[in-house]
């Protein structure tokens, strides 16, 4: 039986950090250049479709990974 666990998470997390990470360095150059407008489109879409889908299945589950996040704690900590 494949059961989920913390750390299936974590390593499922560090791989979709790792890509994101990439994507950001390699958005770097195209930010310095008439493309800047596309690049920010790009984040824009990327991360209103990540939180898009956090409060579609939120709905779906009635649970709010949401509530669950402390910002304090992600930007001061």
């Amino acid at each position: 039986m494949n059961r989920v666990t913390p750390r299936k998470i974590k390593n499922k997390m560090s791989k979709a950090l790792s890509l994101t990470k990439e994507a950001f360095e390699m958005s770097i150059p195209l930010l310095k250049t008439n493309q800047k407008e596309n690049v920010g489109l790009l984040w824009e879409a990327f991360t209103r479709e990540f939180i898009m889908y956090i409060k579609h299945r939120s709905k779906e589950t009635g649970i709010n990974l949401i509530e669950h996040l402390s910002i304090r704690n992600i930007l001061f900590k």
